[in-house]
Parts: structure tokens; C-alpha cells; sequence
């Protein structure tokens, strides 16, 4: 095995072909000549480099021809940090005893075993570019092809690599980038997207990951590995939705929520104007989000749901609520292609980079009054739950889930046993109260689909308020031990 695992540090971004040329303008510095890459990814017919999470290819270059072997990102941070090693073959097939010198040593015997996957085909200039003193970064433009099989897609994107430097700046560049020409995140590596047309099966969503934290960590160190953590489920799950993912638009709005909450919970710790630019920012992008989902819930859920109970008149108003859904859905794809959001997860992944705390203690010394500021607000919003209107019991759901997800993002700090049941004697309240949210959702859902014009959808509409309602009422009147549940959660923090 090597002494030393070589990494690459690599923000991956996507442009609009008829912006290339200004794209080349604006990347200063020293050009390589263009170059024409071919490169075929190999694997076992098991996929056993795959299931390792790793990919191997052959890149043909013109000159010669590179073996190169990846341990595929599947991290949090917005740029991608990978194992990669690379040797100079002669051949066109992949040499599986270079990989002794690897920490995979054994895991191919015989290159018979392995076959072409997909092919990439790609015309790439490359810059080298000083930005800022002490910062090297090379820039590739990539402009071409993934092939696989009779299938094919196009690919036009750019990749930054950190040649030298702290991370920040290579967010910090792209931001300036992105001011000029519009860019979107690359998620997918090109192996996904290969795989993903070889086998026809698209880029599942993906629930935000556990934070990996210790009890002596550092305080800084915690509120980084949390933050990032969460802007990395925003990420993965990008590309579910534009597939039109239901699933992923979920979880990526869960994975902006859950962003909020965790500026919310260590705002004692945090610079008080840039949490609030990043909070309100979000909050933006999640009442975007938010009304994709509720019409999501509405179409594909609650009807549906209704009508499978033996009740005619919710066929009535599939067919324009599934209207107005793809309209919503139409306007979030636009959102999430366009340069905003690439500029809004720049500026946070560049924030949370350069260091948010100025607290080196351990992290297990500020959980528990982190906890209790959520703790407290939520039992106050509650307060009187019973007298509560629907805006106000809104309110109270708000800071519950703000409480479920600090609960989650300091859960490893924890007795799992102890988090646990805490969140077990939360979920009734938490269920009752988004039962609410979504009647009083379909509500309003119903009024936007019916016009007044629409005198046949009347009796429809008249009979889904009439189920709501009822749906509501039963909720809240089971409200009052939910509360008694919570108020008599033992906190586990303390």
C-alpha cells in the first residue's frame, strides 16, 4: 500500500453550452492545448467495484493511456474530496495488479473479470489560475458526450480542483464565477451519470446523513461537520428532483429545514448578521420548496388517499390539481438551475469553511443549553395548546421540528436508547399537529384548483373542506394528551 493516499479537492459545476466561450474569457491564466479524452469505465459484471465504492477507468488522451482508480465521493461538503490514484498503461484495458498498491489490493485477480461499462467522450481545455495569493486552482472544461451502449447524453461541465490553498477560496472563485455566468451544481459524477444510463435507473433521493460527532470534539469543529452535513443532503438530493423525484424534492426540503434549524440552534455561537443573511436566504428557497411539496401532498397523496376510501368526487379534482402541481414543479426546476441556489450553497459552504465559532472547548460542554433554548421555545409556543389557532398551532409545529432536528444533530452525543425515547414521547404531538398542516394545506390547495368559474367542481370542493375539517377537528382533539406526552418527556441532555 502507498504511504501516502492521494486526494483531489473538486467542485464539479454544470454551464449552458452557448456560455462556454464566455467562460473561457473569464478563466485568466496559463491554457493547455485542447485536448480530445476518451475514457471507458470497467467494472465486474457484479458491479464489485461499485459495491466498494469505487470506480476504475481507462482514459485515452491522445498520447497515451491512463489507468486511474477512484474511491467515489459520497461525503457531505458541496466540493468533492476523493482517493485517486493513477498509472500509465500501455494498453487499453485495465491492469489489475496496479491495484497492490492501493488499500484494495486483492480485490481483482484476473483483468478477464472485468468489462466496459459506458464511455465518456470529451473535448477538455484546461486552465491553470492564480486568483488570490497562495491559491492554485485548475479549471477543466469539458464539453462532449456519455455514451452507453445505444443511449447517450450530453455533458458540459466545469471542474474546479484545489491544486493549492483552504477550500474557501475555491468556493469563494466560484461565486465570483457564477456572477458572470450562470452555473449550476454538478452533483453527479460522471460515473453515476454513466451508470445511471447504462442501467436506466436514476439517482434515488437520499436522507440527510448522521453528523459524525464525539463528545470532546471541539465546539467549532461539531457546528462545521452538522452545518456541512446538511448542505450535503441539499445536494444529494438535487438531482432526484429534477428527475421530478417526489422523494427527493421531500428530502431536499427536509435537508433545507434542517439547515434553519441548525442556524437556529447555535446562533449563541454564531455571527449574528451572517446566520441571518444565510436564515433568511433559506427561508426564501424553502417557501418555494414548501408549496411544491403541499402540492405534491394534495395531488398525490391526499386525494388519492380519499378516493381509494370508496368516495367519487376526489376524481374530480385530480386532473386540475395535477395541473397546478407540474406548474409549481416547473417553477422549482427553474430555481434550482439557475444561479441563485448555486450562489446561495457557495456562500454557506465558503461561510461554514472559514470557521463559525470562536468556542475551542468540547462540544459536550454547550449541548445541553443548546437544547434547552430549543426545548423551551417550543414548550412556550405551546403553551395553552388547546385555545391555539391554526396559524399559532403552525407556529408550535415550527419549533417542533426545529427541536426533532437539533435533537438529531446532537443525537451522537448521546445514549441512543435515551434519544430515542425522548423523540418517541415527541411523535404524537409532531404527527397530530402535521395532520393539521395538511388539512389546513388541501384547504387552500382546493381553492387555488377550483376557480369560481368552475360551477361542476363546486360540489367537489364543498365535500374535500367538509373532510378537512373533520380531519382537523379529530387531531385537535386529541391534542391535549399529545402535549401531557411532551411536557412530560424527561430531556435526555440534561
Amino acid at each position: 500500500m502507498a504511504d501516502e493516499i492521494p486526494r483531489e479537492i473538486e467542485l464539479k459545476l454544470a454551464f449552458r453550452p452557448r456560455d462556454r466561450r464566455r467562460l473561457e474569457q473569464e478563466l485568466s491564466g496559463s491554457v493547455s492545448p485542447p485536448q480530445r479524452l476518451v475514457s471507458t469505465y470497467f467494472d465486474t459484471s457484479d458491479r464489485r467495484l461499485a459495491e466498494h465504492g469505487l470506480s476504475l477507468r481507462v482514459r485515452r488522451n491522445g498520447v497515451g493511456r491512463i489507468q486511474t482508480l477512484k474511491a467515489l465521493d459520497r461525503g457531505p461538503a458541496a466540493a468533492a474530496e476523493r482517493n485517486e490514484w493513477e498509472w500509465r498503461i500501455a494498453g487499453d484495458r485495465p491492469e489489475p495488479a496496479l491495484l497492490a498498491e492501493t488499500p484494495f489490493a486483492g480485490l481483482l485477480d484476473d483483468s478477464s473479470l472485468l468489462v466496459p461499462r459506458f464511455r465518456t467522450e470529451v473535448d477538455r481545455s484546461v486552465h491553470l489560475l492564480k486568483p488570490a495569493k497562495r491559491i492554485r486552482i485548475e479549471a477543466a472544461l469539458d464539453d462532449g458526450l456519455i455514451i452507453a451502449g445505444e443511449r447517450q447524453e450530453a455533458l458540459h461541465e466545469l471542474e474546479l480542483e484545489l491544486k493549492r490553498g483552504r477550500r474557501d477560496a475555491l468556493y469563494d472563485f466560484a461565486l465570483r464565477l457564477n456572477e458572470i455566468v450562470p452555473l449550476t451544481f454538478a452533483t453527479e459524477s460522471k460515473f453515476d451519470r454513466g451508470e445511471a444510463l447504462k442501467t436506466g435507473q436514476a439517482a434515488g433521493a437520499a436522507k440527510t446523513a448522521t453528523p459524525e460527532l464525539g463528545r470532546e470534539m471541539p465546539v467549532d469543529r461539531a457546528v462545521k461537520i452538522v452545518l456541512v452535513t446538511a448542505l450535503g443532503g441539499l445536494l444529494a438530493n438535487l438531482a432526484p428532483t429534477l428527475q421530478g423525484g417526489v422523494e427527493g424534492l421531500h428530502q431536499l426540503r427536509v435537508s433545507l429545514r434542517r439547515l434553519r434549524a441548525d442556524l437556529v440552534l447555535f446562533k449563541p455561537l454564531l455571527d449574528t448578521d451572517q446566520a441571518r443573511r444565510a436564515n433568511d436566504a433559506l427561508r426564501r428557497m424553502g417557501r418555494i420548496l414548501g408549496d411544491a411539496r403541499d402540492w405534491d401532498v394534495f395531488a398525490l397523496e391526499t386525494l388519492p388517499t380519499i378516493a381509494a376510501k370508496g368516495r367519487t368526487w376526489p376524481h374530480l379534482l385530480l386532473q386540475p390539481a395535477e395541473i397546478k402541481r407540474k406548474a409549481v414543479r416547473a417553477t422549482v426546476e427553474d430555481i434550482l438551475l439557475g444561479p441563485e441556489l448555486t450562489a446561495l450553497v457557495l456562500s454557506l459552504a465558503a461561510w461554514i469553511e472559514r470557521g463559525l465559532s470562536a468556542d475551542d472547548g468540547p462540544v459536550r460542554r454547550v449541548a445541553a443549553g443548546l437544547l434547552d433554548r430549543v426545548a423551551r421555545k417550543a414548550r412556550k409556543r405551546g403553551k395553552h395548546l388547546r385555545r391555539l389557532d391554526g396559524p399559532e398551532l403552525h407556529a408550535v409545529r415550527k419549533s417542533m421540528k426545529k427541536l426533532r432536528y437539533a435533537v438529531a444533530a446532537l443525537a451522537p452525543l448521546f445514549d441512543k436508547r435515551d434519544v430515542a425515547r425522548y423523540l418517541d414521547d415527541c411523535k404524537s404531538l409532531q404527527k397530530l399537529l402535521g395532520r393539521i398542516n395538511d388539512a389546513a394545506a388541501a384547504e387552500r390547495l382546493a381553492a387555488e384548483t377550483v376557480s369560481p368559474q368552475r360551477k361542476d367542481l363546486q360540489g367537489p370542493k364543498l365535500s374535500l373542506e367538509k373532510w378537512v375539517r373533520g380531519r382537523q377537528r379529530r387531531a385537535q382533539g386529541k391534542l391535549g394528551d399529545a402535549w401531557s406526552d411532551f411536557r412530560a418527556a424527561r430531556p435526555f441532555w440534561r
